[in-house]
């Protein structure tokens, strides 16, 4: 997973995860506004503290995120979006956190990985959304997602290092016209 010790070096303390994937699901913001201005700070963007972000405490600076896009979708809600990105300063694993605390109890729902990362985020770290849709039953858990919408600001070095499912959004078409 990429786990570094405190001085940056590959090891398994301290449950930090760098330079992959995190998608966060989020209701209130707009991808319009995201690809252009980022992923706002929250109220307290200095705060990096961990109660605070697990008890949902609005002076946390902190936002959450997983490894697979299905989970943040509930908190996202239809209507909406899933956010695919790679934090800048990377992300801390929680559930290796609460382990290495001795609690033995994930961060997260039962079966989730969450992920804390620093709740301003530039947008150029941002590789796209998808939109989230309704349940189709009361009794299923997770929202569909509609089609990836890739960021056209997209940095160079973020889009070099995207999983092959979204690397291929930002592929010029063969159909696309030549306009050089």
């Amino acid at each position: 997973r990429g786990v570094l010790d405190t001085e940056g070096r590959p090891g398994p303390k301290h449950g930090f995860w760098s330079g992959g994937l995190v998608f966060h699901g989020n209701g209130g913001l707009r991808p319009e506004d995201v690809f252009r201005e980022g992923i706002p700070a929250k109220a307290s963007p200095e705060v990096f503290d961990i109660a605070r972000h697990q008890t949902d405490d609005p002076r946390s600076g902190l936002r959450g995120g997983c490894i697979s896009p299905e989970t943040p979708a509930g908190f996202a809600d239809e209507g909406g979006f899933v956010y695919a990105l790679m934090p800048v300063g990377g992300a801390l694993d929680l559930q290796i956190l609460d382990h290495e605390q001795g609690s033995g109890q994930a961060a997260g729902a039962s079966g989730e990985t969450e992920f804390a990362f620093p709740s301003h985020q530039p947008a150029h770290v941002v590789a796209g959304a998808y939109p989230v849709g309704s349940r189709l039953n009361l009794d299923s858990l997770f929202h569909p997602l509609g089609d990836f919408i890739p960021n056209p600001n997209l940095g160079a070095a973020e889009r070099a290092r995207l999983p092959a499912r979204l690397k291929k959004f930002f592929e010029p078409s063969l159909s696309s016209p030549n306009l050089s």
